[in-house]
C-alpha cells in the first residue's frame, strides 16, 4: 500500500493518454463522417441519391446507421431479432420469430418461418423431424444431409448453393464434413400444424428426448427389451463424456463418423422431377449476367418440389454501386436473406389508412389532406441499410428496389411464393411497361407527346441490373427525374 501513492500519477497519466486518444479518434471519426456528407451534397442532386450517398458515408465511417424511417420495421427484420432455437458450443439453430408477429402487413406470409442452422466443422445435429414443410439451401460450407422416411433413406452431401426439400415428418440429421469451414443452411419452413408455428422433435439422443418422455414399461413393450436394456439403449445409466454429449442436441463427431456418413454427391443444374436429390442453384445458368452482377432463377421446372411447393428461388449477387432495377411482383411475396455485403433496399408503399407524420399542421391543413387522401392515393417512400444476416419481406404489387453500397457486393438469397402464376414486371430499362403502351396513352399519361416520352424512357440502356444512385450518368439521369416530377 505504500507504494500506491508513486503509482498514482502515472495511472493517471495512463488514463488521461487513453482518454485522449479515444476523444481524437471520435472525432477524426466525426470529422470524417460530416466530410463525407459534405462531398455528397456537392455531387448528389437528387435527394434519393443523397440519401443513399449519406447510408453509404454512415456505414464506411460510422454514425447512426439503422435510423430507421417510419414503416421500415413493417418489412425490414435485423439478424438481431433471431431468437435461438437448439444451440450448444458446436453449433445454434436460430429462427426468425412469425412474420404477423413482426408486421400485420405480413399477413400474406404468416405460415411461413425462416430459420437459419450454423454448425461448426465437424459438428453432428442429431436425428429430428418437424411439423413443417422445409427448404433448405446451403448458404456456406459442404455436408451431408440424411432423410428417412417410413420407406427409405436418403443421404445427400451436399455443398453451396444447393436446394432440398424435405418433407413434414422426415426424420433428417446433418453433420459438416469440412474441418476449418462452418456449414450454414438457410430454411424455408411452411408449418403442416399449426398456423405459423413448428415444433423440433428429437427422438433420442439427450435426457429431454421425447421417447425419454414415454414410461418405462412402454418403451419395454415397444422394444422387446428388458429393463436394464431401456436403461442402456436410452441413456439413463450412461456416465462421462458420453453422457455429456447424448444431453446435446448438437455434438461433435469424429473424423472417422463424419468419412461414414456419406451419400449421393451435391445438385444438379438439369431440370430434375426427381424429389429426392438436390438442384443447385449457382450451376443454373444467370437469367441475367454482366459486369455489375448476376442474377439467378431456379423455379418449378429445374425441380419438382419447388412445383409441390409453389416457391421459386432466386439469388442475386449485385457489385459496388449496382442495383437490380425497380419492380414488382404481381403474386408473390418476397422473402430475402441477405448472405453477405452491405446495401440499401428501397420500397414504396401506399400510407395505410389513418397514419399521419407528427407535425404542428392546423385543423383546416388536416382536413384538406384527408380530402385529398381520399381523392387519390398518397405514398411514401421507405430507405434503409441492410447488412449480412437481415431479412426483408416485401408483399406483392410494391414496388423495391435493391443497390450494393459503394464498398461491398450484395448478395441476397429470395423465396418467391405463389410462384407459378406470378410474374416480375421491371419499371426502368428498355422493357418498360410504358414503352409497350400505345402512343395516346402515353399522351394522356405523361401529359406530353408520345415522341417525347419515348425519348426519355430509351436513356436507360442496362436491364435488370444497372448502375445505381452514386454511378449514374448525371445529365440523363437528372433529366428522367425531372419528367418524372421528383
Amino acid at each position: 500500500m505504500a507504494t500506491f501513492p508513486k503509482t498514482l500519477p502515472y495511472l493517471l497519466l495512463v488514463l488521461s493518454i487513453f482518454l485522449i486518444s479515444e476523444g481524437l479518434q471520435q472525432q477524426d471519426s466525426e470529422k470524417k463522417l460530416q466530410e463525407c456528407y459534405q462531398r455528397c451534397e456537392k455531387t448528389q442532386l437528387e435527394k434519393a441519391s443523397l440519401e443513399h450517398c449519406k447510408i453509404s458515408c454512415q456505414a464506411e465511417h460510422g454514425g447512426d446507421v439503422y435510423q430507421e424511417e417510419r414503416g421500415e420495421r413493417d418489412y425490414v427484420f435485423r439478424k438481431e431479432r433471431f431468437v435461438q432455437r437448439l444451440r450448444t458450443e458446436h453449433g445454434t439453430v436460430r429462427v426468425l420469430p412469425n412474420f404477423y408477429q413482426l408486421s400485420k402487413l405480413l399477413v400474406g406470409v404468416s405460415n411461413y418461418r425462416v430459420s437459419v442452422i450454423d454448425l461448426k466443422p465437424r459438428a453432428f445435429l442429431k436425428p429430428h423431424h418437424l411439423d413443417a414443410e422445409v427448404l433448405l439451401f446451403v448458404a456456406n460450407g459442404r455436408g451431408s444431409v440424411g432423410v428417412v422416411d417410413s420407406e427409405s433413406r436418403n443421404t445427400h452431401d451436399v455443398r453451396e448453393g444447393d436446394i432440398l426439400r424435405i418433407r413434414a415428418g422426415s426424420i433428417f440429421y446433418l453433420a459438416n464434413k469440412d474441418s476449418n469451414e462452418r456449414f450454414i443452411i438457410v430454411k424455408l419452413l411452411n408449418p403442416v400444424s399449426q398456423y405459423g408455428q413448428f415444433k423440433e422433435y428429437f427422438a433420442v439422443g439427450f435426457q429431454q428426448a421425447y421417447l425419454q418422455r414415454f414410461s418405462r414399461e412402454v418403451k419395454r413393450a415397444a422394444f422387446n427389451l428388458k429393463a436394464e436394456e431401456v436403461e442402456e439403449l436410452f441413456g439413463g445409466q450412461q456416465q462421462g463424456q458420453q453422457q455429456q454429449q447424448q444431453q446435446g442436441a448438437i455434438i461433435r463427431a469424429s473424423e472417422q463418423q463424419i468419412r461414414s456418413i456419406r451419400g449421393s454427391e451435391g445438385g444438379s443444374s438439369r431440370p430434375s422431377t426427381e424429389s429426392r436429390g438436390p438442384f443447385n442453384l449457382y450451376k443454373k445458368r444467370p437469367t441475367h449476367s454482366s459486369n455489375r452482377g448476376r442474377l439467378i432463377e431456379a423455379d418449378r421446372n429445374d425441380y419438382q418440389p419447388l412445383r409441390d411447393l409453389d416457391i421459386q428461388v432466386t439469388f442475386a449477387n449485385l457489385t459496388e454501386r449496382s442495383m437490380l432495377a425497380p419492380f414488382f411482383n404481381t403474386e408473390s411475396h418476397k422473402i430475402a436473406v441477405v448472405m453477405k455485403g452491405r446495401g440499401t433496399i428501397e420500397f414504396v408503399r401506399q400510407r395505410r389508412e389513418g397514419e399521419q407524420q407528427e407535425s404542428e399542421k392546423g385543423r383546416e391543413q388536416e382536413q384538406e389532406e384527408q380530402e385529398q387522401e381520399q381523392s387519390e392515393p398518397q405514398y411514401e417512400r421507405i430507405s434503409t441499410q441492410v447488412n449480412e444476416g437481415d431479412v426483408y419481406a416485401v408483399p406483392p404489387g410494391i414496388p423495391i428496389v435493391q443497390i450494393a453500397s459503394s464498398s461491398q457486393n450484395l448478395e441476397v438469397l429470395c423465396f418467391e411464393t405463389r410462384a407459378e402464376r406470378n410474374q416480375r414486371i421491371f419499371l426502368a430499362g428498355p422493357n418498360n411497361p410504358w414503352r409497350r403502351m400505345e402512343d395516346a396513352v402515353k399522351e394522356l399519361t405523361f401529359g406530353r407527346r408520345a415522341r417525347e416520352v419515348d425519348e426519355k424512357l430509351s436513356l436507360q440502356k442496362e436491364t435488370v441490373i444497372m448502375a445505381g444512385p452514386e454511378e449514374r450518368e448525371e445529365y440523363p439521369l437528372s433529366n428522367i427525374m425531372n419528367f418524372f416530377g421528383f
